[in-house]
């Protein structure tokens, strides 16, 4: 997938990864919410090796969503990611 966000998007390294573009347009086109939201957890992990963690953080907000339409509990680690980034706030119970 190939996403820039925020108003210095133009000036920001863009992840490319046509493999990962063709998997996520496949298993759309399938319907595998749990596929889908693993690349899009893929996704979110080479933009953070990318060091663009607003682009990470997007792709992982859509992979916890898909994740959790799915009903996988792979929906907490992108989750987890993002509160550990300042875009989630943990639960009370988490810090316990």
């Amino acid at each position: 997938m190939c996403f820039t966000t925020g108003p210095r998007a133009t000036s920001r390294r863009i992840v490319r990864d046509e493999a990962l573009d063709a998997a996520m347009l496949r298993a759309h086109e399938a319907g595998d919410s749990v596929e889908i939201g693993m690349l899009y957890g893929r996704a979110g992990d080479a933009a953070e090796r990318a060091d663009d963690i607003d682009q990470a953080c997007f792709f992982w907000v859509q992979a916890m969503v898909f994740l959790l339409e799915a009903g996988s509990a792979q929906a907490d680690r992108y989750r987890l990611k993002l509160v550990r980034n300042g875009r989630e706030v943990a639960d009370q119970t988490e810090s316990r």
